[in-house]
């Protein structure tokens, strides 16, 4: 990876998992990173620690529930608060999945999976973006999946929001 002393990056969804693996390699390349997810800070504890490692970076969590429109607005706050020059890097990784046949799918889940999956990219990439066009530089990385391609049983809304996602990339 190159070199990313001085840059600054939001990945959502990053106390687990990919999006851990995400803050880690960002960090450890020099970047400063805000790290989001729906878990307390003591919850997030762990995951912060390994973020920070020995690279002597800014990593700052923020709890953030992103199945929401005021989720999405709270956490666009929180970044001009801590970045308010911008982020130069944003991984939009959060994700959930409510496996159910789609004539059985609660609409309340829906929501929530299409808010989280689709609808906070969206809204943190239009929130980002002004700002590394100003700059002159920047990165926006959705992490998506084969969903996005290839219908699954009982997982039409996850796919969906997929597609979705792979549209807004593209």
């Amino acid at each position: 990876m190159a070199d990313l002393s001085g840059k600054t990056a939001v990945v959502t969804g990053s106390t687990s998992g990919i999006g851990l693996a995400c803050a880690k390699a960002l960090a450890q390349n020099g970047c400063n990173v805000l790290v989001t997810g729906s878990r307390t800070e003591a919850e997030a504890a762990v995951a912060l620690s390994e973020i920070k490692g020995n690279t002597g970076k800014k990593v700052i969590y923020v709890q953030a529930n992103l199945k929401t429109k005021d989720g999405h607005d709270e956490l666009c706050k929180e970044i001009d608060r801590v970045f308010p020059d911008g982020v130069d890097i944003l991984v939009n990784n959060a994700g959930m999945n409510h496996v159910c046949p789609i004539d059985e799918f609660p609409l309340d889940q829906w929501d929530d999976l299409i808010s989280l999956n689709l609808t906070a990219p969206f809204r943190l990439i239009r929130h980002s973006l002004a700002k590394m066009k100003t700059k002159g530089w920047g990165r926006i990385i959705n992490i998506s999946s084969v969903s996005g391609v290839t219908a699954i049983p009982c997982k039409a809304p996850y796919c969906a929001s997929k597609s979705g996602l792979n549209g807004l990339s593209r």
